[in-house]
């Protein structure tokens, strides 16, 4: 791109397709893209969710193990959050550079490091035997998924304005397919030693109880390494044009040495490509970004909140408003879920977007959120007097219908923050938006699972579902926030 537009605000009230996207980037075929390229970006993502959810079955359990809570279960909300929200404090911390180095010096390396790292933060984990251990590993884990908003500046490149609802849907799958496969791992291969003796009974499984689901999770990620590292191609046009460049100088230069030195040797490209100037951070923060920035906000700290509530809620006793389920229950009950959840994504997820419009999508699936806290505020005034009969069984299984529909959100909103971006500022702009969404995701576990401890301490007030009511509130402000998205994208 010329001086003169480099210096141009980034962001314009008027659609701008030219200056957007550098004109001279490989762009795929219109209503065309690689799908083997993408099939690689998918199983790429199911690494944060494998990853980030395979401990919600047994953390609970695993942080009462360790003493911390000193008997008291009332207690374990508390440090069960601070583990969870560690992830996305340090994925937050990360990911916006993460993005940036993406810009710099490409798609694939990045997320190639992160993922080896991510494999062995993960092992960590699983061989922690104090609550310390378990919070250094898991503050790891956050630090490698940082890399996670750099395959959604993948998926964008790959991708066309009449290709990219339906390949942003697709990431919604993928991360249902994660959330599915990690609390499954979780809660069906957590203590082995005293689910299947006979193979298990070496005592390394009964002194590291946890470490078969995170060693099965980190085998997911080393696979997915093994076979990126072979089939992954760059994407980021920026490098592919520095390479092309130098591709041209040095079969120019070669010839000239032929023909001036007659048995010359031929000059050989660079092995690396110089890194590309990074976009200042403030030239990222204008209206036309920021405004689905926020709505990701406000999405990832609902969603969170309400993804931590779940186990808290499905494995708390039922005499203080949970349904009393063990870490295998609770696996099987979301698996069974997340399957379900897979086919609605992948048949119905795209074609409702393509219909209602990405505005429309996503504020009917964040105003979704409402219904599904006030089923969980229903569920913990019910069971401590009726138990967990017909009604509370009909309850469930509406409201796990209602969460499939928060995947939607996710892929609607990321159709308005890859059409704020431009080809240098795509991963950039991913980078700050995935670390707004870590920090909500950060902050959700912790104030939730707190909320969840006080509102079961002082039961006489609201009955318990105060932290219902206060997270509906927030839904509110994120509802309105959702109306201040644009009515058409700027590239349409």
């Amino acid at each position: 791109m010329s001086t003169a537009a480099s210096e141009e605000p980034l962001l314009r009230t008027e659609p701008q397709p030219s200056q957007n996207r550098d004109d001279a980037s490989p762009r795929p075929e219109k209503g065309r893209f690689d799908r083997f390229q993408l099939l690689l970006v998918l199983l790429i993502q199911v690494a944060e969710p494998i990853t980030a959810t395979v401990i919600f079955p047994f953390v609970n359990q695993f942080v009462r193990e360790t003493g911390i809570t000193d008997g008291d279960e009332r207690k374990t909300g508390y440090y069960a959050g601070m583990i969870e929200s560690l992830f996305f404090v340090t994925e937050a911390l990360t990911v916006y550079h993460w993005g940036v180095a993406s810009d710099a010096y490409g798609r694939k390396p990045i997320l190639l490091i992160g993922l080896l790292m991510l494999v062995f933060s993960t092992l960590g984990f699983g061989l922690s035997r104090t609550f310390w251990a378990m919070m250094i590993f898991r503050a790891l884990q956050g630090i490698t998924n940082g890399n996670i908003g750099v395959t959604k500046s993948i998926m964008a490149e790959i991708s066309d304005p009449s290709t990219i609802t339906y390949v942003f849907s697709t990431m919604s799958i993928m991360w249902a397919t994660g959330t599915t496969v990690g609390p499954v791992m979780g809660g069906l291969l957590a203590r082995p030693a005293e689910r299947w003796p006979p193979v298990f009974a070496s005592s390394f499984w009964y002194k590291y109880p946890y470490f078969l689901p995170c060693a099965a999770a980190a085998l997911v990620v080393l696979l997915t390494v093994c076979i990126s590292s072979i089939c992954l191609k760059e994407t980021n046009p920026t490098i592919l044009k520095k390479r092309a460049h130098l591709r041209q100088s040095t079969y120019r230069d070669s010839e000239y040495d032929v023909d001036t030195a007659g048995y010359g040797t031929l000059n050989s490209a660079p092995s690396t490509v110089e890194p590309v100037d990074a976009q200042p951070t403030e030239r990222l923060m204008t209206t036309r970004t920021m405004i689905p920035i926020a709505n990701i906000g406000f999405l990832a700290f609902v969603q969170q909140c309400i993804s931590v509530l779940n186990p808290l809620v499905f494995s708390t006793s039922i005499e203080y408003g949970g349904l009393g389920m063990d870490p295998y229950e609770i696996g099987t009950i979301l698996g069974i879920w997340g399957v379900a959840n897979g086919f609605i994504q992948l048949f119905v997820s795209h074609r409702l977007i393509e219909k209602l419009g990405a505005r429309t999508a996503y504020k009917l699936a964040f105003a979704n959120q409402v219904t599904l806290l006030v089923c969980l505020a229903a569920i913990g005034i019910l069971v401590p007097s009726r138990g967990v009969d017909t009604l509370i069984k009909s309850l469930l299984v509406f409201y796990l219908c209602l969460v499939t529909f928060t995947s939607i959100g996710y892929a609607s909103i990321y159709v308005f923050i890859i059409d704020s971006a431009s080809d240098s500022t795509l991963g950039s702009i991913n980078g700050l938006s995935q670390m707004v969404a870590s920090i909500m995701r950060a902050l959700a576990p912790t104030i939730a699972s707190s909320l969840y401890s006080v509102s079961l301490q002082q039961r006489y007030f609201l009955g318990g579902t105060m932290v219902y009511w206060i997270l509906i509130g927030i839904t509110i402000s994120g509802i309105y926030m959702s109306t201040k998205l644009p009515t058409q994208l700027y590239r349409s």
